[in-house]
């Protein structure tokens, strides 16, 4: 479902690659999948992408553009 662009599979499968539940644990993945999810305006994956750009997992952190990301 993910691979076929459903939101909430690609929510779902970042959260799998970020706690490494059923497949190895890979942030840089997981981040893919959340902002492809996020993308499409699935709330919860918006919210995780901004965490994960907050906290620098699986992209570089953006310092001067964080704000906008929260907004």
């Amino acid at each position: 479902a993910a691979q076929a662009g459903e939101a909430g599979a690609m929510s779902n499968l970042g959260f799998a690659y970020a706690t490494g539940t059923g497949v190895a644990q890979d942030d840089a993945q997981a981040f893919q999948w959340y902002e492809r999810a996020a993308d499409q305006g699935l709330i919860r994956a918006q919210t995780a992408t901004a965490l994960f750009h907050a906290q620098g997992r699986g992209t570089p952190r953006p310092i001067k553009d964080l704000h906008k990301i929260y907004q």
